[in-house]
Formats: structure tokens, sequence, C-alpha cells
């Protein structure tokens, strides 16, 4: 490996970030597994893990060479696995039971410090993602995610669509618990404010899988459904797929946990919708409102959006364009992926 072609970045391995040194010039399979060594993780084969920039966009293709997809020395990426999921059992909500102990809850605390020392030393970023830590109580985590609204002046009213409580109770032997909470009253949700939409899994003919199944067995409150979450391993539609078969894959961290929520959740709200209903009984009418969030495929939307950009680009006269400043000429460039003009 010469040396002008290594470069070392941060992995963060659910939640945990790991220093990887490789050459630009290896396939990002090559960075993927060098991460997953370094956090102890054997997986040879990586079907199932998403590498993904800070920014949480589309997974990178492990064929793609390092450099080529835009990796460079200094970056900080994620790499996690696949949602996964499913189940749906409607029943009446039950009261939460008082989990036994079975693990030594000091033994559970240490490794949710462990977890926390991962946090801080990338709390930068989830700070720029939204991330708020509310409150830590015993083996109770308590994270709110937020977002930015067009309302306002400035187009850029926070809100919080999303709280949740993590219990780490026998953690690791069990799977941490993740319950959707009102992030002011800390009141067990019923119905969620928004969807966890797997748009990964979606196909032509219909909607993205919602990850926010309503009606545990145990509880009847909603659940998230996937692999490292105590109420998908104990659902019985689940038997077949024990935790333990999961807890040297990476999955059932704080972070981990956390990064899925706000990847399926939280960063697909684009907006507003308005639905407004008038209903005609007899002489009488009604009027039935609704306000909701938007959730949409983001990069979908970046894409086409690019791909509109570029055609209109395109259309443009090249004398036209040569008057443009050179910054402007190259940031659009960068963005339809457009060479620069042969100048020979």
């Amino acid at each position: 490996m010469t040396a002008e072609n290594k470069i070392t970045l941060t992995v963060v391995v659910s939640g945990a970030p790991q220093s990887v040194t490789v050459n630009g010039h290896q396939k990002v399979a090559e960075l993927m597994r060098k991460a997953l060594h370094a956090a102890g993780i054997q997986a040879s084969d990586l079907t199932g893990w998403n590498l993904r920039f800070a920014s949480g966009g589309e997974a990178i293709s492990p064929e793609a060479r390092i450099i080529e997809a835009g990796i460079n020395a200094g970056a900080t990426l994620f790499l996690d696995r696949d949602a996964g999921g499913g189940g749906e059992v409607a029943v009446p909500p039950a009261g939460q039971p008082t989990p036994p102990v079975l693990v030594d809850p000091a033994v559970s605390t240490a490794k949710l410090e462990r977890a926390f020392a991962d946090w801080e030393t990338n709390r930068a970023i989830y700070e720029e993602r939204g991330w708020l830590l509310l409150r830590q109580e015993d083996l109770r985590v308590e994270v709110a995610f937020t977002v930015r609204l067009p309302i306002g002046p400035f187009q850029d009213l926070v809100a919080v669509p999303l709280a949740v409580r993590f219990g780490f109770e026998n953690y690791d032997l069990w799977p941490p618990s993740v319950a959707l909470i009102d992030p002011i009253d800390r009141r067990w949700l019923q119905i969620p404010r928004l969807a966890a939409l797997d748009f990964a899994s979606q196909d032509a003919s219909g909607p993205p899988t919602n990850l926010f199944v309503g009606g545990h067995p145990a509880t009847g409150h909603v659940f998230f459904c996937v692999p490292g979450v105590r109420e998908y391993h104990s659902h019985p539609e689940h038997t077949g797929d024990d935790w333990l078969l999961h807890r040297g894959d990476g999955l059932g961290t704080l972070g981990q946990l956390c990064d899925l929520l706000w990847r399926l959740a939280v960063r697909p709200v684009t907006g507003l919708n308005f639905i407004a209903q008038r209903l005609a009984v007899g002489q009488l009418n009604s009027i039935n409102q609704a306000i909701e969030l938007r959730q949409e495929n983001v990069d979908q939307l970046a894409a086409e959006a690019q791909a509109q950009m570029s055609q209109v680009f395109g259309q443009v006269p090249g004398e036209l364009q040569a008057q443009l400043p050179a910054e402007i000429q190259a940031q659009l460039r960068d963005m339809i992926d457009q060479p620069p003009p042969d100048e020979s």
C-alpha cells in the first residue's frame, strides 16, 4: 500500500466508531470488512450490511472503488445491518410487565456506559442530525429526534416528531426494548406521529413497508419491528429468529437503533400534508380537517431533481454557460455530474 493511496477514516459500526486505514483504490467491500473486523464482528459475507455517509443517504455500492465513491480521508461513515422486520397482530392493550432480573444490573449498566462513551465520540454528528439525549435513568434511556419543517419566516421551525424510550434491562442477554413516547409528558404512545418507512423494500406496485407495527401481543402498543429490538424477538411471528442469533452482529446497540430510527422515520420528513373534507348530512355540512407529516423517499427526490437540473442546464447554449462565473459553473457541473468543457 503506497503512502499516496493510503487514507484513514472513521466507520461507525452499530454506534461504535472504528478508525480504519485502507488503500483508496480498493473496493468499498474491503473497507466494510476492515471496519467489521475492527469492531470484533466476524462477517465474511457482507449481505445485509450497508455503508452510508453521515448524511444518511443511499447505501454505497460495495463494488465501487473507495475514492470513486467520494470517500476521502477523515470522512465519517456509518455501517449497519438492514432493517428487515415484519409481523402484525392486533390485540387489546395490556400493561407493561416488570422484567425479571436475569443479568446483574451492574453488568448491563457497564455495557450501557460503553454505549454512552461511543455516543460522546459521535456527539457532533448526532447533534447535526438533530438527536437529543433527553434523560438517562438506571437502565432506561430517552432520546428525541428533531426535524426542520417549512413553517415560519425562515421555513425552519424545529419539531420533535419522534421520541423513544430504550429499556436495557438484562442487556445484552436480551436486546433493548423500544417504546415510542411523547417527548413532553413521556407517556407511552398508542399511535405514532409518523411512520418508519423501509423504502429499500418498496416495489413499483405498492407503498414502502412501515416498520412501526401496531398491537404487540404482550403490550398492545405500537412497536419497532426490526431484529435487535426486544419487541420484535418476543413477537410470536418471530419465534424462529431468536435474538441470540444476532447478538454478535452489531445489532441492538443504542447508536445502531437511533441511526435506524432516524433514517427510516425522521430523515424522510419533508413537510406537512393538509387534509380537508366536506361531509353533507341532509341540509348540514361539516368539515373534517387534519394536518399530518409528509414523508417521502428523499434520495429518490434528490435524484429526480438532479436529472431535471441536468436536462435544463444541458439546454442552455454553451456561449451563455460560459458567461456564468467559474464557481457557479463548477457547482452546476458537480450537481449534475457533467464534465468540464473540452478547451482544446
